[in-house]
């Protein structure tokens, strides 16, 4: 594939990006010559770079100017999904717009989320809770006190501590237990 470029949206004439995800200035600068590439910065994984016109920066992610430029105006309720799941890759055979939903469901699928634990919306425990309810779990009556203090119910506790639930959280020997059938 041979590096293309076009002008980036809304800053036409001042910079332009390509195929590749690289941003490039065409006007010189005091400080800049035209045709440089900008240095991109990461927030959350993502490149992005700081672009300016008329005085006023913005600071914008690599993936959406390659996008807009290439594929088009992001259209309502859509997003930019990175096919091959790599933040980093920002060439346009790598982008689509996507739903939030699509792109989450391709988080999940390529195994980027995890719905298990904390990483359920749903959840009302965090790893740690469950570490500490199996710690600090002895006897039957503390799962009633336990359940009051997490805020959860008692069978909740009792799953947990016995390894039903939250089997990913591997602590000491309650979870071990809990999976022999005894405790």
């Amino acid at each position: 594939m041979i590096e293309e470029w076009k002008p980036v949206p809304g800053y036409e004439g001042i910079y332009s990006v390509s195929n590749f995800g690289n941003v490039r200035r065409e006007l010189s600068r005091t400080f800049a010559k035209a045709g440089s590439i900008l240095k991109a910065s990461l927030r959350n994984g993502y490149p992005f770079v700081q672009l300016c016109r008329d005085g006023v920066r913005t600071s914008t992610s690599i993936h959406r100017l390659v996008a807009e430029a290439f594929i088009g105006p992001c259209p309502t309720g859509k997003c930019v999904n990175h096919i091959d799941a790599n933040r980093q890759n920002n060439r346009i055979n790598n982008l689509e717009y996507v739903t939030q939903t699509e792109n989450v469901e391709h988080a999940y699928a390529l195994g980027l989320r995890d719905a298990r634990g904390s990483g359920n919306g749903q959840a009302l425990l965090t790893e740690s809770d469950v570490r500490a309810i199996r710690d600090g779990c002895t006897r039957r009556g503390d799962q009633t006190a336990l359940a009051r203090r997490y805020g959860v119910s008692p069978s909740t506790i009792r799953d947990i501590v016995k390894g039903r639930t939250w089997q990913h959280v591997l602590t000491g020997p309650e979870l071990t237990q809990g999976r022999q059938g005894r405790g």
